[in-house]
């Protein structure tokens, strides 16, 4: 049940972020905070709770580089996308990441 409400609650608030009406350099902005909070809460509670074993540190190495490869690919093109454009990805983006974390994957994605 946890995987559920975690996925509701991480892409509850990207959701009505994007469903205003403010601009997208402003969402954008705002998105970029509200993740940021999350992974540095998330980094603090595996430290607290001894969770950051060395396979993490390898995960976290590994996906690490796409993740930045990625990043940067989103800075160059937002600037040529269009404000119709950046929600639909930003859309499809917080839709797999919901779905990826139901527990039906669990069995699939471990």
């Amino acid at each position: 049940m946890m995987g559920l409400n975690g996925s509701v609650l991480s892409v509850s608030h990207p959701l009505a972020t994007l469903s205003g009406a403010g601009q997208a350099k402003f969402v954008r902005a705002n998105l970029m905070v509200y993740f940021t909070f999350i992974d540095v809460i998330g980094c603090v509670a595996y430290f607290r709770e001894g969770l950051f074993t060395r396979e993490v540190a390898v995960l976290w190495l590994l996906l690490g580089v796409p993740f930045i490869l990625a990043m940067m690919a989103g800075v160059r093109w937002f600037g040529i996308a269009s404000e119709r454009s950046f929600r639909r990805v930003a859309y499809a983006v917080l839709a797999v990441s919901a779905l990826i974390r139901l527990p039906i994957f669990d069995r699939l994605l471990r």
